[in-house]
């Protein structure tokens, strides 16, 4: 077997569907098994692979799970020694994927691998490689001061906006939609931690390959086409919560001492201050009427967020993550 690919997969069916057929419609010159976790889905994405794609295995789980579990859950039944960790919204193109295997398990350095990720209209996905959050640039990117010029530079670092696409490297993090791993490093670092129900259990499985000795590279001769997030683009308040947690308790388990201390007051300071400023702006905007439609509808979706974080979120924020 030379690859597992483990898709997870909550409420995409036709994007589930899609993916499914590119990876057997266009991988010809690998032996491939496919291992798909169902997080306990409402649109028949079970019932479409079992009909359309038997040669699946399906993992029907009663609840979501989450990425995490739910991907070391798909593990466990994987029989490759290299795993591909597969966003069901995207699309294997086929493109260099053989080869970049090859070069992959044969270099023993190596621990995780990341494509050239494309949009749907085929220009590269530039947020795909990025260096490790570090404190300032969170707390620079997350608060008021990104809209402060100069400050919001000290953010720059983290996005890597001049990272060159076109050259195989070496690189911190690579994203979660397409993450190779060989399965023995996998095993080695202990695979995904499922304290992430989602967001950032990917950077923090880049940091333990990385803190075991073992490079991330990004490899631009494989293409693979990602589409955007598609399970959580309706739970934006739910989501965005959800994010901010991940990231919290990222923080918690990588920084030591009087650092960790330093960010969890300082991170969660600013971004109260953030959030009662943009409350106001709401308020001010609402009565203001020379203000857009498209503007009132993009700060509404802001503001779905902020009152589910105040009537859900505020008080677990303060005191536990």
């Amino acid at each position: 077997m030379d690859i597992s690919i483990l898709i997870i997969s909550y409420n995409v069916v036709d994007d589930l569907k899609e993916c499914l057929s590119s990876i057997f419609g266009n991988i010809k010159d690998l032996s491939v098994e496919v291992i798909v976790v169902d997080n306990a889905s409402k649109d028949g994405s079970s019932e479409m692979v079992k009909k359309d794609f038997p040669d699946c295995l399906v993992i029907e789980s009663k609840e979501n799970l989450g990425f995490a579990k739910a991907n070391n859950l798909a593990y466990k039944s994987s029989k490759s020694k290299t795993l591909l960790f597969l966003n069901p919204d995207t699309i294997i193109t086929g493109v260099g994927l053989k080869a970049g295997i090859n070069k992959f398990m044969s270099d023993s350095t190596i621990g995780a691998m990341g494509p050239l990720l494309l949009n749907s209209d085929n220009t590269i996905q530039k947020g795909a490689i990025r260096k490790f959050p570090g404190v300032i640039d969170t707390i620079v990117r997350l608060t008021f001061l990104r809209k402060i010029p100069f400050v919001r530079d000290l953010a720059k670092n983290y996005r890597m906006r001049d990272f060159d696409f076109s050259t195989s490297s070496q690189v911190e993090q690579i994203s979660g939609a397409a993450f190779f791993v060989k399965k023995d490093v996998f095993e080695k670092v202990g695979f995904f931690d499922e304290n992430f129900f989602v967001f950032y259990e990917e950077v923090d499985l880049c940091k333990r390959i990385y803190e075991n000795g073992f490079k991330i590279i990004y490899d631009p001769e494989i293409n693979i086409i990602h589409k955007g997030g598609k399970s959580s683009e309706n739970e934006n308040g739910f989501v965005r919560a959800v994010n901010i947690r991940s990231l919290l308790y990222y923080f918690r388990k990588h920084l030591k001492g009087i650092k960790k201390l330093f960010f969890s007051l300082v991170f969660k300071a600013m971004f109260l201050i953030d959030l009662f400023l943009e409350i106001i702006a709401d308020i001010i905007i609402e009565y203001f009427p020379a203000v857009s439609n498209k503007k009132r509808l993009k700060r509404k979706k802001k503001s779905d967020f902020r009152k589910y974080f105040l009537k859900n979120c505020f008080f677990d924020f303060l005191l536990h993550w």
